[in-house]
């Protein structure tokens, strides 16, 4: 007997539904696998070194999340493409030491990305940014998932709504608009302290969005190019953005037991945003290299204050040059 259209459509969906759950499964094992590779180590020191990475951005973040998390409660989901990284750093301080940030295409929830979230047992995601509703409602239809949109009409408003969220913050780091190299430097920083990081005009100004969330303690990174100055902020910046990222690191205090290493140009920044979190739990320094570790201002500095037994980490593949140090 020929079986109806009905039944055809019932077992249709259920291959579906299957060949779904396999691929997922696939997918969060060999993001696993890739979570943390040994790369060379320091020879002439008892520190340790190990790599964190997967085959792309997205697999990236997952290896960072299951490196610092076996379970959690909440996770930052964030746009992966270059021209919204931003949301990803602004969300650094709500992920403080207790959320992995993931990223998603804007209009699809990453398969990766959704693996990872059932694998860690995630209750609530905060959707940050430039993500479409149908990212949300697929976060929605997850069981026992709900997604909390910080969303504004533009990224300062997007700041301060993920400001909001903050209690009690310490103090305020602030950014020019365009100015994500310079601000990857405080991210892990800014999640660790409970510092919020609000965007502010060319002219030092605060949208008027953002200026209830501006703190006792305020700081400007990056040049007066990119913000003037703020009465009482104090600015931290450098020639270019290693030169900040070892202005932050002296202007600072971080553990050394830990290190984390990102690429530092443009096509790879996503990498350190995605460590800030897992950074933050050991109130660890991320440092900004170029491949080739050329661009490394802050490395010989760092290396004298390591701890004799400390692990120091590299975010991403293999264009994340070994010779960094």
């Amino acid at each position: 007997m020929l079986r109806t259209d009905t039944s055809i459509r019932e077992g249709n969906s259920k291959m579906k539904r299957n060949t779904t759950r396999k691929t997922l499964a696939t997918l969060a094992l060999a993001c696993m696998a890739m979570a943390m590779t040994p790369f060379n180590a320091l020879a002439d020191s008892q520190v340790t070194s190990a790599r964190i990475f997967g085959a792309d951005r997205f697999g990236t973040a997952v290896a960072v999340a299951n490196t610092g998390w076996t379970v959690t409660n909440t996770a930052i989901l964030a746009p992966a493409d270059d021209a919204n990284m931003i949301y990803a750093l602004e969300a650094a301080p709500l992920a403080g030491k207790a959320s992995p940030i993931l990223l998603t295409d804007k209009n699809w929830l990453s398969a990766a990305t959704q693996a990872e979230l059932v694998k860690l047992g995630v209750k609530n995601v905060y959707v940050v940014g430039s993500i479409d509703q149908t990212v949300v409602d697929q976060v929605n239809a997850m069981s026992g998932v709900t997604a909390i949109v910080l969303k504004g009409a533009d990224r300062t408003d997007t700041a301060a709504a993920i400001a909001s969220k903050l209690i009690n913050p310490a103090g305020s780091f602030v950014i020019g608009y365009s100015a994500l190299p310079d601000a990857l430097s405080i991210a892990s920083y800014a999640a660790a302290n409970n510092y919020s990081i609000l965007l502010a005009n060319p002219d030092g100004t605060l949208p008027a969005s953002e200026t209830a969330y501006k703190g006792a303690n305020t700081y400007i990174i990056g040049g007066p190019t990119l913000v003037d100055n703020i009465p009482g902020a104090t600015r931290i910046f450098g020639a270019d953005r290693f030169a900040t990222n070892q202005a932050v690191l002296n202007a600072f205090t971080y553990s050394y037991n830990h290190v984390y290493v990102a690429n530092g140009t443009d096509a790879h920044l996503v990498d350190s945003l995605v460590a800030s979190p897992l950074a933050a739990m050991y109130n660890a320094p991320i440092l900004l290299t170029e491949p080739n570790g050329s661009g490394t201002i802050a490395s010989v500095s760092t290396r004298s204050r390591l701890d004799p037994a400390a692990v120091v980490t590299a975010i991403g593949g293999v264009t994340m040059s070994d010779f960094w140090w």
